[in-house]
């Protein structure tokens, strides 16, 4: 450690500040690349492409032709297993660029791919969900609904006089009382 020299202390100094600066410098550029990473991914079937950042958030996610051809809960499965997929590719892109940058320092490396894999638990890699087989028969349509009988009598219309007046009258022929 320290000898108690002061020249041999201070270029203990000078190596543990270059050190640093460059262990600093490693992780700025770290950031910068890892900062530009776009990871999309698509379906085997070609129905769903979906495209995450550098954190894992879905920032592009789109449906295909494919996709009209499936059943809702086989495009659900399909849908996130190419999210799943696309984090696994997402942590190991962050992985390599990791590793790259940090050269010699595999301790760093893997300090900070272990801190990307703990804070971003989707980008492990993981099985994909079974596809569920399509339903046998699609629900039918419900029995249409019974028609009203038709009426058998005409329609009588009442006229004004066979309308039973109460004690004032009828509005209509009582106008205006103040």
């Amino acid at each position: 450690m320290l000898d108690g020299s002061p020249d041999e202390f201070m270029r203990q100094f000078r190596a543990a500040a270059a050190q640093a600066d460059e262990r600093y410098k490693r992780i700025q550029d770290i950031q910068e690349r890892t900062g530009q990473v776009r990871v999309t991914e698509r379906s085997p079937d070609g129905a769903v492409e979906i495209t995450l950042d550098r954190l894992g958030k879905v920032i592009d996610l789109r449906f295909n032709d494919a996709a009209r051809r499936l059943a809702p809960a086989a495009l659900t499965v399909t849908a996130m297993n190419c999210l799943r997929s696309a984090g696994a590719r997402l942590g190991g892109e962050v992985e390599r660029i990791v590793r790259e940058v940090s050269g010699d320092s595999k301790a760093d490396a893997d300090r900070l791919v272990e801190r990307y894999r703990r804070d971003h638990p989707e980008s492990k890699p993981v099985a994909p969900l079974p596809i569920p087989p399509p339903q046998a028969a699609p629900p039918q349509a419900p029995p249409p609904m019974p028609q009203p009988m038709p009426r058998t009598e005409p329609i009588r219309r009442t006229t004004p006089a066979e309308v039973e007046d109460d004690e004032v009258g009828p509005i209509m022929r009582r106008g205006y009382q103040r």
